[in-house]
């Protein structure tokens, strides 16, 4: 998988407000994970734990 930072990702949830796209929280060890050894990335934002965001798939 391609590697992502947070702000790649921010802008790929097009179905939130600039707001709450802001107050995505992303996991503590996100700047570890692991890219080239994923075909995928999800995760639940602690703020809100009944939902969870899957991670965009981008060309690049």
């Amino acid at each position: 998988m391609q590697p992502l930072d947070q702000n790649d990702i921010r802008r790929a949830l097009v179905n939130l407000t600039k707001s709450e796209r802001a107050s995505v929280t992303f996991s503590p060890d996100f700047a570890a994970i692991p890219w080239d050894r994923l075909d995928s990335y999800g995760w639940c934002d602690p703020k809100f734990p009944a939902t969870g965001i899957p991670g965009p798939r981008l060309r690049g």
